[in-house]
């Protein structure tokens, strides 16, 4: 014999059922989920704090000192020459000039190094070029030194017309028996910019 319950007592008692089923379900489901959400988002605001005081700038902070540093080097590097002391800087100095002489056809007679000197808050290195050229080989290298990176300054230029370009005359250009261009005794003075050292 079976025990029948009322139609409304079945509806509670399935209502009840699924009220049990779905406690069991949120308790075996989406507790630990939510569980693991909660963690992940505790480690993720845990980062960022870390991350923060990382960024954050110190007096002290000997990371941001050498970012400073690498920064103040790249730009300070667009205009200054590069090289550890004023020898080496002269050196390279004196590499530049000497490329910018041979794209323009000169041979350079001699080149020395000039005494650095302070200008203000900048200090400059030299080299001087003695070369006979001709007014358009000079006028090509004046130009080059002009347009160079990092920047250039001509500091001094003396011209000394050679015997045969005298003789032309002050309109010529051209040496008045062979034809060819008249030659100029040329001594330029070049300077660049040297980055100070901190200390």
């Amino acid at each position: 014999m079976s025990l029948r319950l009322p139609k409304i007592a079945q509806q509670l008692l399935a209502v009840g059922l699924l009220a049990v089923a779905l406690a069991l379900a949120t308790l075996l489901v989406v507790v630990p989920t939510y569980d693991g959400l909660l963690s992940l988002q505790s480690q993720i605001e845990q980062q960022r704090l870390v991350l923060g005081h990382a960024l954050l700038p110190r007096d002290d902070d000997s990371e941001r000192l050498e970012i400073d540093r690498i920064a103040g080097a790249e730009q300070t590097g667009r205009l200054t020459l590069t090289g550890e002391s004023d020898a080496i800087r002269m050196a390279n100095l004196q590499s530049m000039v000497g490329g910018i002489a041979t794209a323009a056809g000169v041979q350079l007679r001699s080149t020395r190094n000039l005494t650095p000197r302070e200008q203000g808050d900048v200090r400059l290195v030299g080299v001087q070029l003695q070369f006979t050229a001709t007014i358009a080989q000079v006028q090509t290298m004046l130009v080059a030194i002009e347009a160079q990176r990092p920047y250039l300054l001509i500091d001094g230029l003396q011209i000394t017309a050679l015997q045969d370009f005298a003789r032309a005359g002050t309109g010529a250009t051209a040496d008045s028996d062979s034809g060819a261009p008249a030659s100029l005794d040329t001594r330029l003075d070049v300077m660049g910019a040297a980055a100070r050292q901190k200390g």
